[in-house]
């Protein structure tokens, strides 16, 4: 069933990132305020890295969110019953 693992893949890979995502921003949240005590060249660079992750995975959600949305006007425009879609 090629519709249903392409639904589940795109999903999965959404739920792992957004389940991650908090985490990520309380890493972020301790990062700036070690920056904010120490001001060291080390904590600013992993204060960026960190932001820039979460960018990445937040546009990347974005990016999975259209690819599922598109996924669905196709399964619809190909008659795949709903349950598939799942």
């Amino acid at each position: 069933m090629w519709w249903r693992s392409s639904f589940q893949s795109l999903r999965d890979e959404m739920k792992n990132i957004q389940e991650n995502l908090p985490v990520k921003r309380d890493q972020l949240l301790e990062l700036r305020r070690q920056r904010t005590v120490y001001q060291k060249p080390g904590e600013r660079i992993a204060y960026y890295d960190k932001l820039r992750e979460i960018e990445r995975d937040e546009a990347r959600v974005t990016e999975l969110q259209k690819q599922l949305d598109d996924l669905d006007t196709k399964a619809a425009k190909a008659a795949v019953p709903l349950e598939w879609r799942q």
